[in-house]
């Protein structure tokens, strides 16, 4: 990114040679291409602006039309994206977001949100001539349907220079409903979702 002086000694190199186009700072011509030189600094940075803006997680400017292409906020951000660094991460999670019946997938769910999560999937009950001593003993048939997830503690939100914004708190602890709510909607519909917290200092 070149500054207005830099664009004046580009402009100047430019001007043919004799009297009649002096280099002198007070002269006519370079006041002229002093002003030119200011709107082309000045251009040249709302460029590196805009570069930034084409990435969602340092946008500032344009973050409002990328929440609205993703759909944003909705029922389960509303309430928690709430500073600048949160409705980043949520809108990053929103459009990296794939499905997926996977325990990965939404342990990645959890981490792209700030969370850290423990998931046990469909439990096996303990059946005569299959299971063997020392199996755990688990429910009936229906443990087959459920799934656990363990949510380890609140998301700290801190305050960082660079993601946050005038205004924002400097800490704020976030319970996970944003998690819980797109848990629960990406819950597949023949199995039964238990959420539970462990408690985690901060």
């Amino acid at each position: 990114m070149a500054s207005a002086a830099e664009y004046l000694i580009q402009l100047q190199a430019l001007l043919p040679v004799g009297d009649a186009w002096p280099r002198e700072p007070d002269a006519l011509v370079t006041r002229t291409l002093r002003g030119l030189a200011e709107d082309m600094a000045r251009a040249d940075r709302r460029s590196a602006d805009l570069f930034e803006e084409t990435d969602p997680r340092t946008a500032l400017e344009l973050l409002g039309e990328w929440e609205t292409f993703a759909g944003l906020p909705d029922a389960c951000t509303q309430n928690t994206a709430i500073s600048l660094g949160e409705r980043r991460r949520a809108l990053w999670s929103a459009l990296v977001q794939k499905s997926g019946l996977t325990l990965s997938f939404f342990e990645r769910l959890a981490a792209r949100l700030g969370y850290s999560v423990t998931i046990v999937g469909r439990g096996r009950p303990f059946i005569c001539g299959r299971s063997r001593c020392g199996h755990q003993v688990g429910g009936g048939h229906e443990e087959r349907l459920v799934w656990h997830v363990t949510i380890h503690g609140p998301r700290v939100q801190r305050f960082r220079c660079g993601a946050s914004s005038a205004g924002d708190r400097l800490t704020r602890i976030v319970r996970a409903t944003d998690l819980e709510c797109l848990l629960r909607r990406l819950n597949p519909a023949h199995l039964d979702l238990v959420i539970a917290y462990e408690e985690a200092s901060i």
